[in-house]
């Protein structure tokens, strides 16, 4: 039997919602490393929409 994972916000150890909290904990990665990776991806899609502009 397979276990079903549910995708929720974690109200521990938060900055702005648990989002990140509950993504690190459905895909069992690192915190830092989702922050991380958020990060980068605004700072990469900021810069493309800048120059496209």
């Amino acid at each position: 039997m397979v276990k079903e994972k549910n995708l929720y916000r974690i109200r521990e150890n938060t900055l702005l919602g648990g989002v990140s909290t509950g993504l690190s904990d459905y895909f069992s990665i690192d915190l830092v490393l989702i922050r991380v990776i958020f990060v980068a991806t605004s700072f990469a899609t900021f810069s493309a929409v800048f120059w496209l502009y």
